[in-house]
């Protein structure tokens, strides 16, 4: 250790050479004659006084903190133990340990154990040190880095990547990163599968319908959105260009409904529904709605539009009308009659580039958020649901790829997983300590109740510091709960026992 100290003074670089290579030998090789006290000793030990004392006036920590930390640590017997393996050099009693590994660099200062410029913490205050870690809501690695600066004890990460995971707080305002982009597959022929959509526009609802591999437009005002408006919507179209395999649509309550679906099974096609609050798995047919919605906006005659967009050649060449018809359709453009004669585009080469744009998409989408695969949820899993602001628990896989459902309070919910974080069966409500706090005394609140932060000693859970509001429609330990209208109530103290 004096070794070490004093070529602390030096800037170096270490380097590892065989012995072979060294043909006089060193110093540090030779058997030193033993000798006497000297003057270089004396100088050396006061080198070593005025270092450690250096590094007691600098710790990050008040003069307050450490004399709390002096006066519990005269009481635990580990400290007490581990102060005599320092002094003695007898470590028999901490092989197999952290201690042990880490011995060359414990140091007893002034009644504190330190190893390096980082202070031993006793088990009595390590929940207290924990907590005002994470005090500010850190992730696992600043977490790990502040505590690397002041504190120490053996398997001090751990801990604090637990405390951090479990931390009720950090779960609740946590946001799942994006996962790679599943491309939509291209169906294997024009009109096999289509996606449909409602959207307003100028105070009227319209209806709009794509074709995935043509990209064919249908556009249909509706004077309501009650099923059999939809209904009327769907046989008008039908009846120009046949009955698809599968509609993928959101979840809107007449796109779903009980008549809907015994609509499809009589007209023999199949619905399928994106995830709840994820449009982005029926991207289709919302990119429709804004094509519709900029040929409403820029042109007086939107049907005259329409025919632009469904006459107008997309990347590959082709026209979405050449797809589906097999045919050029005439527009006011003028036109040689021999382009009108039906003729059918290569459509294995068109179904080759659209895979080729939809997996050079998929690299943009991942590169562009930095898209990494989410874990899998098994059932039972409790999670929490980030748009609905609850917990629920996973009882079943979904329809859809990375879908699940979910219950919570009692209802049985689709989400997509992205809307799902997993959530420890012993998540803490704000990791505070069940130790006296460092440096500070508790109080009690203005109306004579006990401050928050103390033990439930019944349940041996920790309550969290930051006020309880109430659910809707739950209600706290105290009686409190919240009315439909947001308003929390809270009974009067001379009815409570």
């Amino acid at each position: 250790q004096r070794l070490r100290m004093r070529l602390m003074l030096l800037d170096y670089n270490m380097k590892y050479e065989t012995g072979k290579s060294f043909f006089v030998p060193d110093a540090l090789s030779r058997a030193l004659l033993p000798t006497g006290p000297s003057a270089e000793k004396d100088i050396l030990e006061e080198d070593i006084e005025v270092f450690v004392n250096s590094i007691v006036s600098t710790l990050p920590c008040s003069d307050m903190k450490l004399e709390i930390i002096r006066r519990v640590v005269k009481e635990d017997k580990m400290f007490q133990m581990l102060r005599a393996a320092i002094e003695n050099g007898d470590w028999s009693s901490f092989k197999n340990t952290e201690f042990f590994r880490e011995r060359g660099s414990l140091t007893f200062v002034e009644g504190l154990i330190l190893k390096g410029t980082r202070i031993f913490i006793p088990k009595s205050l390590r929940n207290d040190i924990l907590s005002q870690i994470h005090s500010g809501h850190l992730g696992i690695n600043k977490c790990l880095a502040r505590s690397r600066e002041t504190v120490w004890w053996p398997g001090l990460s751990v801990e604090i990547k637990r405390l951090v995971e479990n931390c009720s707080n950090c779960l609740e305002n946590r946001t799942n990163p994006a996962e790679p982009l599943i491309p939509t597959q291209v169906p294997g022929r024009p009109w096999e599968v289509v996606g449909t959509d409602l959207f307003e526009y100028n105070r009227q609802m319209f209806i709009c319908m794509q074709d995935y591999f043509s990209k064919y437009i249908e556009l249909i005002t509706l004077s309501s959105t009650n099923t059999a408006a939809i209904k009327q919507a769907y046989l008008s179209i039908f009846s120009r260009h046949g009955v698809p395999s599968v509609v993928r649509s959101d979840n809107g309550t007449a796109l779903v409904s009980f008549e809907m679906k015994q609509f499809s099974r009589e007209l023999g096609f199949k619905i399928k529904t994106s995830s709840p609050h994820f449009p982005q798995s029926n991207s289709q047919a919302e990119r429709a709605v804004e094509i519709c919605k900029g040929i409403l906006k820029k042109n007086k005659d939107p049907y005259l539009g329409l025919l632009a967009h469904r006459s107008s050649p997309l990347d590959c060449g082709v026209s979405p009308a050449e797809l589906l018809f097999g045919r050029k359709i005439r527009t006011t453009l003028p036109t040689v009659p021999e382009q009108l004669q039906p003729s059918w585009p290569d459509l294995n080469k068109y179904r080759e580039d659209c895979e080729s744009r939809n997996q050079k998409n998929k690299t943009y989408y991942d590169q562009r958020h930095r898209a990494r695969h989410l874990s899998a949820l098994e059932v039972g899993t409790k999670v929490w649901i980030t748009d609905l602001k609850r917990y629920g628990k996973v009882v079943d896989k979904g329809f859809n790829a990375r879908e699940y459902f979910v219950e919570s309070n009692g209802h049985r919910i689709r989400r997509n997983r992205r809307f799902l974080i997993p959530s420890n069966q012993n998540t803490i409500v704000s990791p505070w300590s069940t130790y006296p706090v460092i440096g500070t005394s508790s109080t009690s609140g203005m109306d004579g109740s006990e401050s928050v932060g103390r033990n439930n000693q019944e349940g041996g859970r920790e309550e969290s510091r930051q006020v309880v509001v109430p659910v809707r429609g739950s209600a706290t330990f105290d009686g409190r709960y919240m009315t439909r209208s947001g308003r929390v109530v809270k009974p009067s103290r001379r009815y409570q026992t």
